[in-house]
């Protein structure tokens, strides 16, 4: 028969009576619950930026199973990896990439996004999810992040060797996405589904080493914070619509 771990909590009390004592009350608490939503919580910081562990509560009335809305995507990829790859240990090179996606993630979360996934050797992380509070200034987070994790990359340089140095391409997109659960009743995984996700990883795609680039729709919510540069896309995917997009050259605090 299958069994299950159980913790009780055990308060012994002295009951007295003319000063003297006349029994012992026992009393057991029941703490498996407590006990197994503190194990979820240690879990859970290993995946999560620190503000949503904080604010886990927020998965009691969060839409899990779907809801559409407005969200800023970040999507981040080492450029040339596969050649930067080539004559590593497979050991060695782990270590490279978790270091690259180790910084990624600092970038994403001090702006209060999550990451949807790592893909590899990229990141896609999301802003105005409904696992945050509200944040009706997502677009501006998401560039704050992007920008912050190529200056993140630069300094991170200064201590690994040049043959280690890679830089992210970076692309940031704004627009309506549906968000929720998805998978099989073994496995689910919060994610985003629509072109809004696509759109930030051709942005991502057309983007140089330590290049930020964003859509028109993202920079209409931060022209007023930053200094951009129009280029013409190098890569379209026959998409008719992607005629511009805004290279991010300094942010103005």
């Amino acid at each position: 028969r299958n069994r299950s771990n159980i913790n009780l909590g055990l308060t012994l009390s002295l009951l007295k009576g003319d000063e003297q004592a006349q029994g012992v009350a026992i009393v057991l608490n029941d703490l498996t619950a407590a006990k197994r939503h503190v194990s979820q919580i240690n879990a859970l910081s290993l995946y999560l930026p620190p503000e949503l562990v904080k604010n886990v509560h927020l998965f009691d009335r969060a839409r899990l199973e779907g809801e559409e809305r407005e969200i800023s995507v970040l999507s981040c990829d080492i450029r040339g990896f596969t050649s930067f790859s080539e004559g590593l240990q497979p050991e060695e090179l782990m270590q490279i990439i978790n270091g690259y996606l180790t910084i990624s993630s600092a970038a994403i979360y001090e702006e209060g996004g999550i990451i949807d996934k790592f893909m590899g050797d990229a990141a896609i992380g999301l802003y105005n999810t409904q696992l945050m509070e509200a944040q009706p200034n997502h677009a501006e987070k998401a560039v704050c992040s992007a920008f912050k994790m190529a200056r993140y990359v630069e300094e991170h340089h200064a201590q690994l060797p040049p043959n280690q140095r890679v830089k992210y391409g970076i692309g940031v997109h704004t627009g309506m996405a549906v968000l929720g659960n998805v998978g099989s009743a073994n496995r689910k995984e919060f994610t985003a589904i629509g072109d809004t996700i696509q759109l930030a990883k051709l942005l991502q795609e057309n983007a140089l080493g330590g290049e930020v680039l964003i859509s028109q729709e993202t920079y209409e919510r931060v022209k007023h914070m930053v200094e951009v540069e129009m280029l013409t896309p190098r890569k379209f995917k026959d998409r008719s619509d992607f005629t511009h997009m805004y290279r991010v050259t300094a942010i103005n605090a």
